[in-house]
């Protein structure tokens, strides 16, 4: 979706008009406002299912469908490790190269890369994910490029996964990625 400068400042006006007024009604004007001033405007067709019009193209930009893919990947990954016996566990820090005693989603570097805007809009707007709720989602250094090489294991395993288990075997293939390309 495309929005010039006198469309989103028409937008905010209403948003203004609808929290002065106090409307209540199937549009959330603070979300409408998030999603502007974030520049979050993919998200509109994803709240409003109304948006969605069968005869219009329904695109995400590409950031979007990478953030969905890797917060689903951490989801995965972050369940089967709790999940793993305590020889299990120790395997998968060991082989898998996982930083610290755990397994848990560092998030995106906030300076760097779209792709925290985006996580953090899904999560605390969208309320997608609700898992990485109430994290610290800044990674403080770029991570990216190691999540796509997690994800190039990940997917073609992801159908593959009973249940939405991964073994300590598939968890350290994609945990491996990451570090090494």
């Amino acid at each position: 979706m495309k929005v010039s400068p006198a469309e989103k400042m028409i937008l905010m006006m209403l948003c203004d008009v609808y929290e002065k007024l106090g409307i209540e009604g199937e549009i959330d004007h603070d979300f409408v406002r998030s999603a502007l001033n974030s520049d979050q405007l993919w998200a509109f067709e994803w709240n409003y299912n109304f948006l969605n019009d069968i005869n219009l193209p329904h695109e995400n930009p590409a950031v979007v469908k990478e953030v969905v893919d890797i917060l689903d990947m951490w989801s995965f990954l972050e369940s089967a490790f709790k999940q793993l016996g305590e020889d299990e566990k120790q395997r998968v820090i060991t082989e898998g190269g996982v930083f610290g005693d755990t397994i848990e989603f560092a998030g995106f570097d906030a300076n760097n890369e779209d792709h925290y805007s985006v996580a953090v809009f899904m999560i605390k707007d969208l309320r997608r994910f609700q898992h990485f709720g109430g994290r610290e989602l800044n990674s403080h250094s770029e991570s990216v490029q190691g999540y796509k090489r997690m994800l190039e294991v990940f997917l073609p395993m992801r159908p593959g996964i009973h249940m939405g288990k991964m073994t300590a075997d598939q968890v350290i293939a994609v945990m491996k990625a990451r570090r090494f390309a």
